[in-house]
């Protein structure tokens, strides 16, 4: 059984979808001897479908991707229902589907963050197989459609990028658990229990499996479409010179 810490600052993991985070959560909160809230898988407090009460877990039916000027009066729901669930000592959590609320009200909590940073296209390659187009809600034209998720994502990106924290890439962490090990220790001044591995053999075959999709037609249409737009948009009146828009890191699952 793990040594809990009810005293130390609980941690909050914030990330795209499709990017390790559940994993990434039960070797933080084990490593730290954080507590798992009882009532929500893998700690996503946010995600109903998560939620105990909950009677159809394999059916994605909660609100998702929500921005506050879509839904002010919800949003400020949401976070109320922050303010009374996250326990700022002694437990973890983790959040992929409110990234536009997480990035108003993680800010200014007593709690320790840690982002995932992943490649948009291959999260983007991720979610459009298996038929997940919320990010979609938070795009321009809240349609289902490879652009129409890719938008939402780069939105989620930027302002995940915004909360005070420290960020892990994930081609670094499916490399080496170092690099996680290294980023708790930052944030909680070298007090992580190094116990905890999860890279062995299958990890390993699994990652290779999957940077193999680089390779596929779909994969090159989706890198295609976040280049675009990625791109800085030309003013009015003809082409200028502009700064070149840095390519984000690559990575996996």
């Amino acid at each position: 059984m793990e040594k809990l810490n009810a005293d130390r600052e609980s941690l909050f993991i914030v990330s795209l979808p499709r990017s390790l985070s559940t994993l990434v959560y039960h070797f933080s909160r084990l490593t730290l001897g954080l507590e798992e809230p009882g009532w929500a898988s893998d700690g996503e407090i946010l995600n109903a479908d998560r939620l105990i009460f909950n009677l159809a877990p394999d059916q994605s039916v909660s609100l998702k991707y929500l921005k506050r000027e879509q839904h002010e009066e919800t949003a400020f729901r949401i976070e109320s229902f922050l303010e009374h669930a996250v326990v700022q000592r002694g437990m973890a959590y983790k959040d992929v589907v409110h990234p536009f609320i997480l990035a108003d009200w993680l800010p200014s909590q007593p709690i320790r963050v840690l982002k995932i940073r992943r490649n948009v296209t291959e999260v983007a390659y991720s979610m459009i197989r298996k038929q997940w187009f919320y990010p979609g809600m938070a795009s321009a034209h809240a349609e289902q459609s490879a652009t129409a998720v890719i938008d939402g994502l780069l939105a989620a990106l930027e302002v995940i990028e915004g909360i005070p924290g420290e960020t892990v890439d994930f081609d670094d962490i499916v490399e080496n658990e170092t690099t996680l090990f290294e980023a708790l220790d930052r944030l909680y001044d070298g007090a992580t229990q190094r116990h905890v591995r999860f890279i062995d053999e299958s990890f390993q075959r699994q990652r290779d499996r999957i940077l193999e999709r680089r390779q596929s037609p779909l994969y090159r249409d989706l890198e295609e479409i976040v280049d675009q737009r990625q791109r800085p948009k030309l003013p009015k009146g003809g082409p200028k010179e502009s700064n070149p828009v840095p390519c984000l890191h690559a990575s996996l699952n």
